[in-house]
């Protein structure tokens, strides 16, 4: 899928770019691309496991606390795990901190592997909360984020905040609990479901 060449000149530009001081999440930065040239989505890079435990359970390290969807290329909050009382579960997201959804996921979908150059298949890679994960990954720490959502006129302030508080918010998050019944097929008659 990808050149030689291309290839050859992706690791030269990376080997240009590694220093002795810099940190994991900055080596991640520079080799994760080079992972994702290979566009097999079996293909990935992650974390030292020291490191992905450091990351969720240091207080001080922080994350966009939603987890999202993407609908094709619009991206919806499927779930507030932030400290607003603003209703924001299943809006559109317009932009996160000034920049659109799309051009969010062409910068951070460098960090990891899909197949060809399916571009659906790194929205669908950034469902949950591994977009947050990512944006941390390729931005670092953000103290707030400034959304805006299509149905909301004003943004809205969002403050990052670390794995066990979103975990504790989404836990507690009433509004993400339901009494509903879940959904039943049933076959009508011979041509309705």
């Amino acid at each position: 899928y990808t050149s030689k060449d291309s290839v050859d000149a992706a690791f030269k530009n990376a080997n240009e770019r590694i220093s002795k001081d810099i940190t994991v999440l900055e080596f991640h930065k520079i080799i994760a691309p080079l992972v994702a040239l290979s566009r097999e989505d079996h293909t990935d890079i992650y974390l030292p496991k020291d490191i992905q435990n450091t990351i969720n359970k240091d207080g001080n390290i922080r994350f966009l606390p939603l987890t999202v969807v993407f609908l094709g290329e619009k991206l919806y909050c499927f779930k507030n795990a932030s400290n607003t009382t603003e209703k924001i579960e299943n809006l559109e997201i317009e932009t996160i901190n000034g920049e659109t959804p799309t051009e969010i996921t062409a910068k951070i979908a460098s960090l990891f592997a899909s197949d060809g150059y399916i571009k659906t298949v790194k929205f669908s890679d950034l469902k949950g909360f591994n977009f947050a994960r990512y944006y941390f990954y390729y931005n670092g720490w953000i103290e707030n984020f400034q959304i805006k959502f299509k149905e909301i006129p004003e943004i809205v302030q969002i403050e990052s905040l670390p794995i066990s508080k979103i975990n504790e918010n989404l836990k507690n998050n009433k509004s993400l609990k339901s009494d509903d019944q879940p959904l039943e097929f049933k076959l009508v008659d011979s041509e309705t479901a």
